[in-house]
C-alpha cells in the first residue's frame, strides 16, 4: 500500500490514482481490456491462442520484432511504448546509427536523463498483429544498473491500438 502522495508525478502534474499489484491480478486469472473501458474477468476457460507470456519482477510477453521474438515489458498503465538499450544494441546499425540527445524518463521514481533517438516510425508484431507507431523513444543505455534484457516498454500507444487484449495468468498468454 502507498501514500497516494507517492503516486505523483510532478514533472507531469499527474495523479495514479490506483494500481492493481501482480497479487491482485493475479488471483483475477484471465483479464479482457476492450477498447471501450470495459474489463472483464474470467476465472478459467479454453486458454487464447496469443503468444507466451512470462512473470518476473515485471510482467513481460514474447512478441516479434525485426530481429525475431524479444521480451518487452507489458506496462498497461504507461501512456508510451520506449525502446531500450537491447533494441538498440541490436538495430542501431540497420537505423543508420543515428545521433543520440539526453531524453528525459518521468515516473513516480522522479526524472533522470538518458540518451536516446526518437524513431519517426517503427512496427512491431504484437501476438502477431502489426502495429505501427510514431515517434518512439529508443534509450542506447541500460536504464537500470544491474543491465536490461528487455527490448522495451509496451504501453497504452500499442494497446489502445486494439479492440481487445487479453492477459491470461491462468495458462500465460497475451492475446489481441
Amino acid at each position: 500500500v502507498l501514500d497516494d502522495a507517492a503516486l505523483y508525478i510532478p514533472e507531469l502534474k499527474f495523479q495514479i490514482n490506483a494500481i492493481l499489484g501482480a497479487p491482485v491480478l493475479t488471483a483475477l486469472n484471465r483479464l479482457t481490456f476492450h477498447a471501450d473501458g470495459r474489463i472483464d474477468c474470467a476465472g478459467s476457460g479454453a486458454p487464447d491462442a496469443g503468444v507466451e507470456m512470462f512473470q518476473d519482477e515485471l510482467l513481460t510477453v514474447a512478441i516479434g520484432t525485426p530481429g525475431g521474438r524479444r521480451l518487452f515489458i507489458l506496462d498497461t498503465g504507461g501512456n508510451n511504448t520506449v525502446l531500450l538499450s537491447p533494441y538498440w544494441q541490436e538495430n542501431h546499425a540497420a537505423l543508420g546509427n543515428p545521433t543520440l540527445a539526453p531524453v528525459p524518463i518521468i515516473g513516480v521514481g522522479g526524472k533522470t536523463m538518458m540518451p536516446a533517438v526518437i524513431l519517426a516510425d517503427v512496427k512491431l508484431d504484437i501476438a502477431g498483429v502489426a502495429v505501427p507507431l510514431k515517434n518512439v523513444t529508443l534509450y542506447s543505455e541500460p536504464r537500470w544498473s544491474s543491465g536490461e534484457y528487455f527490448f522495451g516498454t509496451l504501453s497504452q500507444d500499442v494497446l489502445s491500438q486494439f479492440e481487445s487484449y487479453t492477459i491470461d495468468y491462468h495458462d500465460m498468454r497475451f492475446s489481441v
